[in-house]
């Protein structure tokens, strides 16, 4: 096992002292790399996953060391590993204070850490990052189901949408988890997204302007037995709800990828919606019942907000607040009928979601 401290500036001597620990997935700054999908080393015999995007926009899984091919494989960090490390470090700025270097190494969290590989798996395809092909996969798919939307011509990209790879792995869930607990380990994954604005570039004084967006998930706690039970099939299972997770996390920022306006779109809807009731309405004039045309009428034009509006607004930041909103309130009028059908909840018992509300509105500017 290596441990791989990078961009620390330390003499050469340290480097081959550090050599002893566990691999890292981050450098000291905690920043994650990554290495191109069509090198990454899979099991022997097995061949290379390759995928290419069908919609307009290029993806690109970016894998830059050799270390981080290591990725392609779902592994484990286990408290050992992390503690063990973390002394190294301890023991290695004590030398360096000795030595009067000016920089210490500090400890690194258990995030990380790329894990140790799993040894004891018979079908290594369970094992697979969704990085190879199922999470391209699955946003390629909504990239061409936001850019169908488009009225005329599809739009065409240039600049590449990068996926950068933060984490894969089974990983304990406490340090100091009590003697029932303490076997317990959570899935995580976490990816990195990034893509410059079409028509911008990197200029001699100024950065090209880029969307950055990351998303994380991370499963509840189980026992190693249980993870392994049947080689593994609750990871295989967990990953897809792991890389659906991610996605759904990433959908509302699709619009400021794509540089897609969402508020026009969503305009344009709620114009066609009313128009089509007017025109309803209008002709309603002349039917046999008038009154029940119109009751028809209003309920085509909810039809149409529930069809055509609101996904338009549940896919951008603030709608998928408003959405988390509305399921607050509707669980906070489920528990009050629960209770008490006939009486409803004070106002006091909704401010937990008013408060988270604020909050994720705030997150998105």
């Amino acid at each position: 096992m290596n441990v791989t401290f990078r961009k620390l500036g330390l003499p050469f001597a340290l480097a081959a002292f550090a050599a002893t620990a566990p691999s890292l997935a981050a450098d000291n700054t905690g920043t994650a790399v990554a290495v191109p999908a069509t090198t990454v080393a899979l099991p022997a015999g097995q061949p290379v996953p390759h995928f290419s995007a069908k919609g307009p926009v290029r993806l690109d899984v970016n894998f830059y060391s050799e270390k981080d091919r290591k990725m392609d494989q779902l592994r484990i960090v286990k408290r050992s590993t992390v503690v063990g490390t973390n002394a190294a470090n301890v023991a290695a700025g004590v030398a360096l204070a000795v030595l009067g270097a000016p920089t210490a190494i500090n400890g690194h969290a258990k995030e990380d850490f790329y894990g140790d590989e799993i040894t004891d798996a018979q079908d290594k395809r369970k094992l697979a990052s969704p990085f190879l092909v199922e999470l391209p996969a699955l946003l390629d798919q909504k990239i061409i189901d936001l850019a169908d939307d488009e009225e005329g011509d599809a739009p065409s990209y240039k600049n590449v949408l990068s996926i950068r790879p933060v984490a894969w792995n089974l990983m304990y869930n406490e340090l100091t988890a009590d003697k029932e607990h303490e076997d317990e380990y959570v899935l995580r994954f976490a990816a990195a997204f990034s893509k410059v604005l079409e028509g911008e570039e990197d200029g001699f004084l100024r950065k090209a302007r880029k969307v950055e967006r990351e998303c994380q998930y991370v499963s509840k706690p189980q026992s190693l037995a249980a993870w392994q039970q049947n080689d593994y099939d609750a990871v295989a299972a967990e990953q897809k709800r792991a890389t659906q997770a991610c996605i759904d996390q990433l959908a509302p920022y699709l619009s400021a990828f794509l540089g897609i306006d969402s508020n026009t779109r969503i305009r344009a809807a709620k114009l066609n919606c009313k128009n089509t009731f007017k025109q309803c309405v209008a002709g309603a004039d002349g039917a046999a019942e008038p009154s029940e045309r119109k009751k028809i009428c209003k309920q085509e034009y909810k039809q149409c907000v529930s069809t055509d509006v609101k996904p338009l607004i549940s896919m951008t930041p603030v709608g998928q607040c408003k959405d988390t909103f509305a399921s607050c309130k509707a669980a906070v009028f489920e528990k009050a009928r629960a209770i008490n059908p006939d009486q409803k909840p004070p106002k006091s018992e909704f401010v937990p979601c008013s408060t988270e509300y604020k909050a994720c509105v705030a997150a998105t500017r």
